[in-house]
């Protein structure tokens, strides 16, 4: 790179859907986030970390959340649409 040794270069790979899952598991914490949600997010963000985050809280935010006893169930955004800017596509 132009002789600079203080500069690397990184080539990185997108996330596997094991990974991707991974890091919205992690972002929902104890929550509970539908298998299909996850699912979505996870084909949205097409395996981008950084994508894969934003649309995690993204959901959480606008998530409806229902509280059922002890449990907290996060339910799809009413529009996916709201999303779809920062779909890589």
């Amino acid at each position: 790179m132009g002789g600079q040794s203080y500069v690397t270069s990184l080539t990185l790979t997108r996330l596997g859907e094991r990974d991707a899952a991974a890091i919205v598991a992690r972002l929902v914490g104890n929550k509970e986030l539908p298998a299909d949600v996850i699912t979505e997010i996870v084909g949205r963000s097409d395996g981008i970390p950084l994508f894969v985050e934003e649309m995690t809280k993204a959901v959480l935010e606008a998530g409806a959340r229902v509280r059922r006893g002890a449990q907290l169930r996060l339910f799809r955004p009413r529009r996916w649409r709201s999303l779809q800017a920062c779909t890589p596509r």
